[in-house]
Parts: structure tokens; C-alpha cells; sequence
């Protein structure tokens, strides 16, 4: 179910449960687009899809026969009045441009605010991103994972969004061979859409994660919030018709689904909050999950990703490992992610496939582990299931150590360029990274292999330093 810009209201939400109930479900589930996710068996296909149809309900099939199938239009609506947010920007702002969307689009189309933390920038092939100019959009493309961000000349005007979404899309389709930037100056030109001079940069977001989770207070309001999250990403039906419920006979308007496979439910008056409280009470909900189930990018009902991660998260909890800031991915093939630290599945053949303990993986970080850079940089090619845990404790050090050495970037990248070999580990390809250093072995940043104790060896594999390689870099 295509819930645009993650914004539904209980009744539509309550009819769409009773439609999944009617398919023979139980639970619902929530994708990484801000959509609802549920079961629909062959036999009941034209029963639904009529009842759907019925309604206007925006809807896709997994398995769709030319493999090409609609995409939702994702939004931080979620996030306002929860998050700071640019200045102009209100909750009312989000529902004006999505409501205006009739085109259903086959690439991802992202509106965002800056400031927020909740939902990715440029995790859509279409990225719309505040501007300091009220009303006005920075527009960045993305059309091929592979490719980097292009920004588009000009600021776009909130109405126009959803016109020049749709330009893109079709000039994409009939006029591939275009550069991006002759596309976007082909639409400019031929419209009468809106558009304004970029007279100021984007200003990002420094933090890459929230806790969404449990009951928390509005920012800047007397109100409350309360944030849903499900371990296994399977919601009960009937638990949700309850919250549905209450939300009506509470005078709540919206519900709104994150990106991370959860919902918010905001503005709660405090008069109300001893009833949510005796309703998760009656239902056995539990609030407030670790921090380590939080924030993870998993393929949808993929179980080996879902091992995966409760693998990690289970030994993350011995080791009292702090995540906070970083979000991760787990992905089989390295396509599109939001994510601090990326965990991608190395291929393995025929029936070993099915057994973990033998599998290995590569493991990437964004670069400054910022999830909006777009860039992944290598950190281990073939690390063992056993070593996982240790792996990304020790890459997650790094990402504190960077944070508390912000001046590394002056002194420690001088030395960096003039080191213009990369030194990998022969075994498990791990790469030492003079930048960052090694806290395993007790090296801070800015030292270059060279200068590395003859002692030093692999964090991950214990690999001598003298029997490490060496490669030119392509910087």
C-alpha cells in the first residue's frame, strides 16, 4: 500500500487493516518507503484488488509481471514538530505539496528538511531538500544508484514539486541518452514552473538517527508523541484497530510511518496519555526497545538478514556497545542505502548458502559515516560471521574517535596525501586507513603505515604487517 509521504489518517489506516484482515492476515508490516506491507494469496487476488479499487487505494505487487512497479513518495512529515526543522517548514506544508502528487511514479521521489534526522535526504532518485528561501526546494538526481548526486540549478517552488517530479521521469524515460544536466535545463525551459536561484548552500543535518521509540514530548509543545516499533517488523491487526480507535476518539488526525519499519502517532494531549498507557498495558506492549534494534535498514521479509541482525544485535548487548548516531544496513547487492555502516552478504554457492557460520561479508562505511554522502568507502571484503561483532565495535570506535577529533582533517590529511599507496590485509582484505588509525592496536589517527610498529598486525585476522599489500591509490 502506497502511503504517500508517510501520512495516513486512523480511518484510512482502519479500512486498509480491515482489507489485510480480509486476505487472511494477521499482521501488517511496514516497508523502508514509508508503505504497508501485508500478504494477498492467489485465490483472494480479484477479491482485494476490487475492494482496493473501490476505495483508490494506491497499491503494488511485489512481483510484478514487467518488473517496473510504482514507487511511494516518501517525506519527513514524521518528523515535524518532533525535530527542529527549517524555519518555514510546518506539517501542513507536506500534506499541500503530497496531496497535489496524481502522477504515480516509478522512481523514488524524497521531500525533505535538512535539519531533521529521521529520513534520508537522497534515498530517492528525485530529492527535494528545503531551502532557507521559504517555499523553495533544492533538487538533487540520483537516476542511476552508481551515479553521484547531481543538483539541479535552481530551487523549485513547493506547488511545482510534484509537476517537476513528474518531468523528470518522463524526460528520463524518452531521452535517456541526455545528461542530467541538459534534462533539467530541457524542463526549466519548456515549463512555466516556479523556479528561483540557488543563492545559498545546503546545510545538513549532524546527527543520522532519533529514538523514535516510546512516548516523548513535541518539540516546542506541551504535546506528546508515542513511536511504534515491532522487532519483527509484524504488527498485530487487531492491536492496530485499537490504536486506530483511540486516536479517533482522541481527535488525532494523522499517524505517520517512518522509514526505519515503524509509526508515529503525535500531538497526544497529557489529559490522554494515561489511556495510550492502559492500552499498550491491556495489549502487552513494551516500549522503549534497545538502542541496537533501532535504525536498521533490512531487506523486506529477508529471514538470513534478520538472523543477521539479531546476531549482531545480541553480541552488540554483551560487548555494551554504544551505536548512538550510526545507523546500519544489511543488503545482498550494494543498491541504494541509507545507512552509516553498510553489511552486504559475500555469495555463497548452492545449499551452504542456508548456513550462516560459513558466510562472509564486506563491510563498508559512508563516508564520514554520513549516510547522506552517497559514497561507501571499503573497510573489510571477507570478514567472517565470527568476527563480525568484533569488526563493526572496532569500526564503530572509529566513528566516535573521528567525532572527537574534529582537526584531524588538517595536519593527518596532509600527511595522508602524500601516502598515496593503500595497504590491505592479504587474508581478509581489511584496509588500514592512516586517517583514522587502528584503536585495536592502540594507533591513532594521522599515523601512516609506514610508520606503524613492526608488532602492529590485522584487527580483524592478526595478519603480520610485513605480509600486508600494496596497491596505488586512484586519488
Amino acid at each position: 500500500m502506497l502511503i504517500k509521504g508517510g501520512i495516513i489518517t486512523p480511518s484510512y489506516f482502519l479500512k486498509i487493516l480491515e482489507i489485510a484482515r480480509s486476505a487472511g492476515n494477521t499482521t501488517i508490516s511496514f516497508g523502508s518507503r514509508q508503505d504497508i506491507i501485508f500478504n494477498l494469496p492467489e485465490q483472494k487476488y480479484e477479491s482485494i484488488t476490487n475492494e482496493l479499487d473501490k476505495l483508490n487505494f494506491e497499491y503494488a505487487f511485489k512481483m510484478s509481471k514487467d518488473g517496473n512497479m510504482p514507487q511511494n513518495i516518501v517525506s519527513s512529515f514524521v518528523s515535524s514538530d518532533i525535530e527542529s526543522s527549517t524555519q518555514w517548514l510546518n506539517s501542513g506544508n507536506y500534506t499541500q505539496i503530497i496531496d497535489l502528487f496524481q502522477y504515480q511514479h516509478k522512481l523514488r521521489v524524497n521531500i525533505a528538511d535538512p535539519k531533521q534526522s529521521m529520513v534520508p535526504l537522497f534515498f530517492g532518485h528525485i530529492n527535494f531538500v528545503a531551502s532557507p528561501n521559504k517555499h523553495y526546494w533544492f533538487v538533487y538526481l540520483r537516476l542511476n544508484p552508481e551515479n553521484a548526486l547531481y543538483q539541479v540549478p535552481v530551487l523549485v517552488y513547493s506547488t511545482d514539486i510534484p509537476e517537476f517530479a513528474k518531468q523528470i521521469e518522463l524526460k528520463w524515460n524518452s531521452k535517456s541518452e541526455l545528461s542530467l544536466d541538459s534534462l533539467t535545463k530541457e524542463i526549466i525551459a519548456e515549463t512555466k514552473l516556479n523556479t528561483k536561484a540557488i543563492d545559498a548552500k545546503l546545510v545538513e543535518s549532524k546527527s543520522f538517527s532519533s529514538d523514535y521509540e516510546g512516548f516523548g514530548r513535541m518539540y516546542e509543545s506541551d504535546k506528546f508523541w508515542a513511536g511504534f516499533y515491532w522487532r519483527n517488523n509484524k504488527f498485530d491487526i487487531h492491536f492496530l484497530e485499537q490504536l486506530c480507535a483511540l486516536s479517533l476518539a482522541t481527535g488525532l488526525a494523522k499517524i505517520a510511518i517512518t522509514p526505519w519499519k515503524s509509526f508515529l502517532v503525535k500531538n497526544i494531549d497529557e489529559k490522554d496519555m494515561l489511556k495510550w498507557q492502559t492500552m499498550l498495558g491491556k495489549n502487552g506492549i513494551t516500549m522503549r526497545h534497545s538502542a541496537f534494534d533501532l535504525n536498521w535498514h533490512l531487506p523486506l521479509q529477508n529471514k538470513s538478514a534478520l538472523r543477521l541482525k539479531n546476531h549482531i544485535v545480541k553480541e552488540f548487548d554483551k560487548r555494551n556497545v554504544c551505536v548512538h548516531g550510526l545507523t546500519f544496513g544489511i543488503v545482498k547487492n550494494f543498491e541504494m542505502q541509507f545507512c552509516s555502516i553498510l553489511i552486504k552478504e559475500n555469495k555463497v554457492l548452492g545449499m551452504f548458502d542456508k548456513l550462516d557460520i560459513i558466510k562472509t561479508y564486506t563491510i563498508s562505511y559512508a563516508k564520514q559515516f554520513n549516510p547522506n554522502s552517497c559514497s561507501y568507502i571499503s573497510y573489510v571484503q571477507a570478514c567472517p560471521y565470527s568476527q563480525l561483532d568484533k569488526v563493526l565495535a572496532e569500526l564503530i570506535l572509529k566513528y566516535y574517535m573521528q567525532q572527537d577529533t574534529p582537526d584531524y582533517n588538517n595536519e593527518a590529511r596532509k600527511q595522508f596525501s602524500i601516502e598515496n599507496e593503500k595497504y590491505y590485509c592479504p587474508n581478509c582484505l581489511t584496509e588500514y586507513l592512516p586517517e583514522l588509525g587502528c584503536a585495536h592496536n592502540k594507533i591513532e589517527s594521522g599515523v601512516l603505515f609506514k610508520h606503524l610498529p613492526e608488532t602492529y598486525c590485522c584487527p580483524v585476522c592478526e595478519t603480520e604487517k610485513l605480509k600486508f599489500i600494496t596497491k596505488k591509490s586512484s586519488s
